[in-house]
């Protein structure tokens, strides 16, 4: 067996030292912390389907026994959480603790990206080596990995499949081109909107293909659409046999939409983020009780059930709400619009730090249920990533190496954000690279201060 490089045992330990790093902040910060929200339909949803129930609502199941289709999230980090329940690891600590190997994942693939911009000898390992420390202590990434949400099974399928792309730039293959519309593919069922990526990446793959016919470079894009389509296919042939109406990756644009398509949004304090109540209300169904029903026993329970099942045969499936909340936010945005340029530009402000940058750091303390110290230390570190991040992009730019995978992602997180709220966690797949471009910069700054001459590898 080959002796490890000096290089894979570095990032051997800068991930090992991340992980450790996120199971404490876990255990002594989120060890109690219930599931609620979003982290509730995952962790339950994930033991539900690990238990042979399917993709069905955990909330109407949990509370009222009701057997009902959902898809309200793509299901990628679910299917993760459900593998670790079928192993034995399905409480609300465990199934963090096990969000955490996604997150240390992340730090070593952002390693192994860094390790690829190199363009001295020794550069690359050494940008690699900066950029997994930078993602290992960055708070955005630490505090998502403990949160029970999917954003650090995004940031790692993002991360991969810039990794697979830029080793595709230095020697092409088919092999390549499959695997980076598989991840793709995943990274979709991730979050929806990281779908954007798959014809986004057609256009490197196009221009970094090696040298060869303009039929056998078209047959590499199809490649990459048809890998991208075999792991997205399935779960849109499933979504489509059991809906009322037609249902592809998920129904959670609805409600998103409708978060950020209301008064509160608009108007005030709150201008560009989101407001619980009318991202929810379109999911949730109201049960009125009878009069003499008693909701702590067995036969009010029952009650309970049977009124809520009437409910929600009147109400319609989940694509149903879905369909309402969707067209009830549209007609709202409609009636808004000359409001809508102002709104757009505070949600991609409170996105990207720079449009009341606090507030939003203590909405997601209190209503993303952050905590005011981790919420503030995120936003304070994402600030340290984007200021060594831009100059790290222009370095790149100038060094003629490739920019446009990272701005790719930045484009889908604004894109993102623009049509439905400001919220930071939606950032997570930039937040995963730019401690490479931060990298890439503190890299040029160290070899400047000790003054050394560069002697460039040659393009490949």
């Amino acid at each position: 067996m080959p002796k490890p490089s000096r290089f894979a045992l570095r990032l051997g330990a800068i991930t090992v030292a991340a992980l450790v790093g996120r199971v404490v902040f876990v255990l002594v910060a989120r060890r109690h912390t219930p599931a609620w929200g979003d982290s509730f339909s995952y962790h339950y949803g994930a033991n539900l389907l690990a238990h042979g129930k399917g993709f069905i609502d955990p909330a109407r199941y949990s509370f009222f026994g009701i057997v009902t289709p959902s898809a309200y999230h793509p299901p990628l980090y679910t299917v993760y959480l459900a593998l670790w329940t079928r192993l034995g690891v399905s409480s609300v600590l465990g199934h963090r603790i096990v969000s955490c190997l996604l997150g240390a994942a992340v730090v070593a693939a952002v390693g192994l990206i860094g390790r690829e911009l190199g363009t001295t000898p020794g550069s690359g390992e050494r940008i690699g080596l900066v950029a997994a420390t930078a993602a290992a202590l960055s708070p955005a990434l630490w505090i998502n990995d403990a949160s029970l949400l999917s954003e650090p099974a995004a940031e790692l399928v993002v991360v991969l499949a810039l990794l697979v792309l830029l080793r595709y730039r230095a020697r092409p293959s088919t092999a390549k081109v499959v695997g980076i519309g598989l991840l793709l593919g995943l990274a979709a069922l991730s979050r929806a909107e990281l779908l954007l990526l798959l014809p986004l990446a057609c256009i490197p793959v196009w221009r970094w293909a090696a040298p060869q016919t303009r039929a056998a470079t078209v047959r590499s894009i199809v490649l990459l659409g048809f890998a991208g389509a075999a792991v997205i296919g399935p779960w849109v042939g499933y979504n489509l046999t059991r809906f009322d109406k037609p249902v592809y990756i998920s129904t959670g644009l609805g409600a998103t939409l409708g978060g950020g398509a209301c008064d509160a949004a608009f108007h005030g304090q709150k201008i560009g983020y989101w407001d619980a109540a009318t991202a929810c209300g379109a999911q949730q169904v109201a049960i009125a009780l009878p009069a003499g029903v008693n909701a702590a026993t067995a036969s009010g329970r029952a009650a309970i059930a049977k009124i809520a099942r009437a409910q929600l045969a009147h109400e319609g499936d989940e694509s149903v709400r879905e369909s309402k909340s969707r067209t009830h936010a549209i007609d709202y945005l409609r009636a808004h619009q000359r409001w809508l340029p102002v709104v757009v530009a505070a949600r991609v402000g409170r996105l990207w730090g720079v449009f009341r940058p606090w507030q939003t750091a203590r909405f997601d303390a209190t209503i993303e249920g952050r905590g005011f110290f981790a919420a503030r230390l995120a936003l304070i570190g994402y600030w340290l990533l984007a200021v060594a991040s831009l100059p790290g992009l222009v370095l790149l730019h100038r060094r003629k190496q490739p920019i446009a995978p990272f701005l790719a992602v930045a484009f889908i997180v604004t894109f993102a954000a623009a049509v439905s709220f400001g919220v930071q966690r939606y950032r997570a797949p930039f937040d995963a690279v730019m401690p490479v471009l931060a990298a890439v910069a503190l890299e040029e700054l160290w070899f400047r201060i000790r003054g050394r001459s560069r002697a460039t590898i040659p393009p490949s």
